[in-house]
């Protein structure tokens, strides 16, 4: 008798194990899945905006004709290049708290940051190796092969590192840290760090910017 129930004991500690390393592959198959999501998403409205206004700056400057937008969506090839690592968004919120501070004007959007930011998981997830070569890029960008890539005259580049991202049970929200740089040869000259919500909606993710 004393047998079978230390058989059952272990059993049910081993499918215990399981499906804790069951939750832990989705949790982080879930979040390569979204990244690839934001990363893309992040790179067309604000790197994209910010190549185009400045070239449509210069040619106002130059008094050439202004470049059109769809065009330079199909004839640019802009270089990225994306960290291969994932920081602990714990460690963003300590070194970097000014970021996770709420300005959204909507208060569902605030109670559902601080309810992700006051949670277990917050402080648990800890730094992840990727591989960045295994995000697909929108054909307006390609992979740079270094974090100071080779540059033609006045190329810019973009750079990109993220946090983990830190969701909800329901996976319909999340909260993540983005360190956005863009330069030329010489280095960054510009750039933006942020924490912002994310949320799914109609099967999709999308970044709630920060106004």
């Amino acid at each position: 008798m004393r047998t079978n129930v230390i058989i059952i004991v272990i059993n049910l500690l081993f499918v215990i194990g399981c499906q804790n390393s069951d939750n832990n592959i989705n949790y982080e198959e879930t979040e390569l899945e979204v990244l690839q999501e934001i990363i893309n998403t992040y790179l067309n409205d604000i790197h994209f905006k910010h190549i185009s206004e400045g070239l449509i700056m210069d040619a106002e400057f130059s008094g050439e004709p202004k470049p059109n937008i769809d065009s330079l969506r199909n004839n640019l090839v802009l270089q990225v290049y994306i960290s291969d690592g994932l920081t602990p968004i714990s460690q963003e919120y300590k070194d970097e708290t000014w970021m996770f501070e709420d300005n959204y004007t909507d208060s569902n959007l605030t109670n559902r940051l601080n309810s992700l930011i006051n949670s277990k998981r917050f402080n648990e997830l800890g730094y992840r190796k990727i591989d960045r070569t295994k995000f697909k890029l929108d054909k307006l960008y390609r992979h740079a092969k270094s974090s100071q890539p080779e540059l033609k005259k006045d190329e810019e580049y973009a750079k990109l590192r993220f946090s983990r991202i830190c969701f909800d049970p329901n996976f319909e929200t999340g909260v993540i840290a983005i360190d956005y740089g863009h330069g030329v040869n010489g280095g960054i000259r510009g750039g933006y760090h942020m924490a912002f919500l994310i949320e799914k909606k109609n099967g999709k993710w999308k970044i709630i910017y920060r106004h």
